[in-house]
């Protein structure tokens, strides 16, 4: 928390305490935190914030609740930092830089796919989100219908991108989140990016030689993840 506040001005410090504020335990001051952020922070500082924090693995491990912070992130600042044409690339820049540097060489523990039996499925309780949990459901607080409906179809075509680079990552976790993504993007309205979205995915049933990974793109393909 302390690597957080370290920051050199007025501006950074008052950002740096704000996050602090997702990261806490509290549920209901990390989605105040989070939606004051997204709402009201200046959207360029608080995506500077975001890259730092995304590529700094020593900052990650300074945060008390990171899964629920992260959840927090994806679900309120992130949709809204998309919103921005001028900050699209490097909103997801630092997400892939999140996945590609950090979950992807983190031990999570088994797959659980998203199944809500998990016992580590616990959607309202942002407090008790781990790491997994954060990886795994990231992209679909990000691709939920109601934020993804209204996206230009050059920021899905840019979102497909990311989520091709991440599925054919080495990261089991990294390929299982992607997947997770691929199947909550649902794409009504441009034949050509749904088209492209299925071909990721088969790409992913016709080459792996994992059951479980098979199983699981078939599931994303008609839309059936959780």
């Amino acid at each position: 928390s302390s690597d957080l506040r370290n920051s050199g001005t007025v501006v950074q410090s008052h950002l740096a305490e704000e996050f602090l504020r997702v990261f806490s335990a509290d549920s209901d001051e990390s989605e105040d935190a989070a939606t004051s952020l997204a709402e009201t922070g200046n959207p360029s500082a608080v995506l500077a914030f975001i890259e730092r924090l995304f590529s700094s693995p020593s900052l990650l491990r300074s945060t008390k609740n990171r899964g629920g912070g992260l959840w927090q992130i994806f679900t309120f600042v992130i949709p809204k930092l998309l919103r921005e044409p001028n900050l699209t690339d490097r909103v997801l820049f630092a997400v892939e830089a999140l996945y590609l540097g950090w979950f992807s060489k983190r031990r999570l523990g088994k797959l659980p796919l998203l199944q809500k039996s998990s016992p580590d499925f616990r959607p309202f309780e942002p407090s008790r989100i781990s790491d997994a949990s954060a990886c795994y459901m990231g992209f679909d607080f990000l691709l939920a219908k109601s934020v993804f409906a209204d996206f230009p179809s050059t920021l899905t075509k840019a979102i497909l991108r990311l989520l091709e680079k991440l599925v054919n990552s080495e990261s089991i976790h990294c390929q299982v989140a992607a997947l997770n993504g691929l199947g909550h993007l649902h794409i009504t309205r441009n034949a050509a990016l749904e088209k492209e979205r299925r071909r990721i995915v088969t790409q992913v049933m016709e080459t792996t030689r994992d059951e479980t990974l098979k199983r699981y793109a078939s599931e994303a393909l008609n839309h059936k993840v959780q």
